[in-house]
């Protein structure tokens, strides 16, 4: 059939340019936040951005899928979490937090 030749064709294209299309998307919504929120931890933010410019495209992918990826949303748990009161008075962000 062709049009199974047009859907193998298209998974094959987009698995070449996903990894690309994600990369752009983590620069810009870091280096986004990075510029509304003027804060020490937005330094280290700052330097994944820019050092995801230095490294090649398939190491940094690598590296904010695995490193980046975990530590941004435990920011924004904690971040988020503290201004919750219910949240704020648990054990846990009181220990940890």
């Amino acid at each position: 059939m062709p049009g199974e030749d047009l859907i193998k064709k298209a998974k094959k294209e987009l698995n070449s340019f996903f990894p690309t299309v994600v990369l752009w998307i983590l620069r810009f919504s870091i280096g986004f936040q990075a510029y509304l929120y003027h804060t020490n931890l937005n330094m280290f933010h700052l330097l994944f951005v820019l050092s995801t410019f230095v490294f090649s495209g398939r190491f940094a992918t690598f590296v904010g899928a695995v490193v980046m990826l975990p530590i941004y949303c435990g920011e924004f748990i904690m971040i988020y979490s503290l201004n919750i009161p219910y949240v704020k008075d648990t054990k846990f962000i009181q220990t940890f937090g």
